[in-house]
């Protein structure tokens, strides 16, 4: 065994010094990095250079998410960006923004549900391919349909926005039929409390609403229930294409059986499912109510001018779109589903229409 001398002492002591002098550093470095961080996002806030702040705070925030308040300064930078886009009309980014802190400021939901409002596309007067002569009986025949002009929401309806509804109004919360999906959702609770919507369930569709409910929140919007026909030509389009996105099956494009989640999804999860003139979630994630009344035979002698569905039949109200829970074939945009309006479905949720307001 060597002999350890004062020289390999010495050497050791100058080797932990140096360690330490390096560590020393190196914490220094990251304090000056995460100091120099949180003040560039603190002035890109104040010069309301929004994607910077918020690019500086989220960095941060992965260095060391308790570093001073950047959790807060974060918030605070997508609040005000949200608001700012909103303001300018760039909708798409103020949802982005404002769905991420709605919970931090009081007056973020309201903006959020406004916003979603708003975002609408325009499907402009003309024909299209309605029905299908390759569908269940009650889709035939397909024919040539004319449609005035009108607008029909992007989104479905979110819990966010019906909570506003309810806010403002006496209507009864959404409901689900005792015990009839527990099964199906183990380790959740789907369930509205008084006025407050499942737990981080924000920017989900709301379903457990009947036929009625639904009319009530369009017209309390400004708006109405598209009808059966407009519904078709806005997921659609005019080349009488099978899914949203065009003829051939893409379980990746929508929430449907196939996907497995087993639970709606935040709307707009399937951007790539999109419609032709804008519309998602058309196929899949929710059943959506429409405004006709159901008969099987109404094809064949329907008028071919902006139809508005029977003048009466059984009580049964139509639903389009499928579901989560939906096969390949009921997700077709021309496939009719009915059931009595009257009791709250958990898999049915719904968008709304207007007349072009400008144009």
């Amino acid at each position: 065994m060597k002999h350890i001398t004062v020289r390999h002492v010495l050497i050791l002591l100058l080797l932990a010094v140096s360690l330490g002098v390096i560590g020393t550093l190196k914490r220094s470095g990251h304090t000056d990095r995460k100091a120099g961080l949180y003040a560039a996002g603190a002035a890109a806030l104040s010069a309301q250079q929004w994607d910077k702040a918020i690019l500086c705070f989220e960095t941060l925030v992965k260095l060391d998410p308790n570093y001073r308040n950047v959790n807060g300064r974060l918030n605070e930078a997508r609040y005000l960006a949200g608001l700012a886009y909103l303001e300018a009309g760039d909708l798409d980014r103020a949802i982005a923004e404002l769905g991420q802190v709605f919970s931090a400021y009081e007056d973020a939901e309201v903006a959020l549900a406004q916003t979603l409002d708003s975002c609408i596309v325009y499907v402009p007067a003309g024909e299209f391919l309605m029905g299908s002569d390759a569908g269940d009986i009650d889709e035939r025949p397909q024919r040539r349909v004319y449609l005035d002009a009108f607008e029909i929401d992007r989104y479905e309806v979110t819990n966010v926005q019906y909570r506003q509804f309810l806010l403002a109004t006496d209507h009864d919360a959404p409901q689900r039929w005792p015990d009839r999906y527990v099964h199906k959702l183990p380790d959740r609770d789907p369930d509205w409390h008084d006025t407050m919507y499942p737990l981080g369930e924000a920017m989900y569709p709301v379903v457990g609403v009947n036929w009625q409910d639904a009319t009530d929140y369009c017209a309390w919007v400004g708006k109405r229930l598209p009808t059966e026909a407009e519904w078709e030509k806005a997921a659609r389009g005019t080349d009488g294409r099978v899914y949203s996105w065009g003829d051939a099956w893409d379980a990746s494009k929508a929430n449907v059986r196939e996907a497995g989640i087993g639970y709606t999804q935040p709307v707009g999860s399937y951007s790539a499912g999109a419609s032709p003139y804008g519309a998602v979630d058309m196929t899949g994630n929710a059943w959506e109510w429409v405004a006709d009344l159901y008969d099987r035979q109404y094809y064949p002698y329907a008028p071919d001018r902006n139809p508005q569905g029977p003048p009466s039949g059984t009580g049964e109200r139509i639903l389009r779109g499928g579901a989560w829970d939906s096969s390949p074939d009921h997700a077709r945009v021309s496939y009719r589903n009915a059931t009595h309006c009257f009791g709250p479905n958990f898999r049915a949720g719904f968008r709304c229409a207007r007349f072009p307001t400008t144009r």
